[in-house]
Formats: structure tokens, sequence, C-alpha cells
């Protein structure tokens, strides 16, 4: 018995083409990020001035300049936003004001404002200046600093969209309800697949 190798030339050279396009991508990929990251990289400061202005609407969806995301958490008995407004910037800020826009007026509407100063910020605090504006200062903040404000609403000052209450549903299950759910549904397809066969 002879044990005879073959070259095979159109696989070699059709995974030689595969590999070199997917080289060159991962290539191309690599040179656009390090390309990105030098371009952002100390070309701006992240907290231009000290004062910004967030409007939310009555749906919960924010506005805001900040560099740090914005949430709203849509829960059982009430709705939180919260914004981080600086982050160990790096530097000394002698001020930082945050004016809240809020989307209808507060009337009897209970709503709780709080700030969180934490790594060398001197003071913070807030006021309720009308029936439609929250502001938030913080004084002397270090380079470490982190100033996060949050605002409280009871349910149904906010009215959220349909997909957003939904989505606040599937959040607020309890666990016992997420263990009840992993334990039927399985069990239901189980049914239909033996009932089926």
């Amino acid at each position: 018995m002879k044990l005879k190798i073959d070259f095979r030339w159109r696989h070699f050279l059709l995974f030689l083409a595969v590999g070199t396009v997917f080289a060159g991508g991962w290539w191309g990929f690599e040179a656009w990020q390090r390309s990105r990251a030098t371009s952002e990289l100390d070309t701006t400061i992240p907290y231009q001035g000290s004062y910004w202005e967030i409007a939310i609407d009555r749906q919960g969806n924010i506005s805001s300049p900040l560099p740090q995301k914005p949430t709203v958490i849509f829960g059982r008995e009430n709705d939180v936003f919260k914004q981080i407004v600086i982050e160990e910037s790096g530097y000394y800020l002698p001020e930082a004001k945050v004016k809240l826009a809020l989307p209808k007026a507060l009337g009897d509407w209970q709503v709780k404002p709080r700030v969180y100063a934490i790594h060398g910020i001197e003071s913070a605090n807030f006021e309720i200046s009308d029936e439609m504006t929250v502001n938030f200062i913080a004084k002397d903040i270090g380079a470490a600093g982190i100033f996060t404000i949050e605002t409280t609403f009871p349910k149904g000052y906010l009215e959220p969209s349909w997909s957003k209450q939904i989505a606040a549903f599937f959040v607020n299950l309890s666990i016992k309800n997420w263990l009840l759910a992993a334990a039927v549904f399985p069990a239901i397809a189980w049914l239909i697949v033996l009932l089926a066969a």
C-alpha cells in the first residue's frame, strides 16, 4: 500500500485570500481604533465650564450635555433619575452647578432631590428654585471628586412609553417570579413537544 500526499492549490489559495481579507480588516480596525483613541486623548477637557442644564420630559427621556449617560429607573413605587455630573476629572474645580428642568409643575407632587459628593468635594447641596426647576451645586471639587445628582419622583409624575413600562415590569419582577417562570416555561415547552410527537 502506497501513501500519496497531494497538495490542494485551490483550497490553499482560497484560505489564503480569506485570511488576507480577515487580517487586513483586523489591521484596519486596529489602526482606526488607535487613531480614534489618540484623537480623543487629552484634546478636550471633559468638564469645560461649570454649569450644565439637564431636561427631563414627561416620558422620562433626558437631554444632558454631560459625557456620562443619565438614567431613569422606573420602579414600583417611584421613579429615580440619576446623573453622574463629575467623575474623577483629574483637576480641581472651584464649583459645579446643574439646573434640572422638570417636565411639569410640582404642585402637590413630592419630589426628593439628593446629591452624592465623595472623594474630595467640600460641599454639595440642592434647592428647588421654582415649580419646574431643581438646582444642584457642588463646591471645591478635588481631582478625584465624584459628584452625582439624583431625583426621586412619585409614581405617576413621569409617564413612560409602553416600551419603557414593559421593560420596567420585567426589571421589577421579584426573584421568586423569575424562578417560577424558569420552571413553568420549560415545562410548557416539553408538554407541547410531547403532545406534538
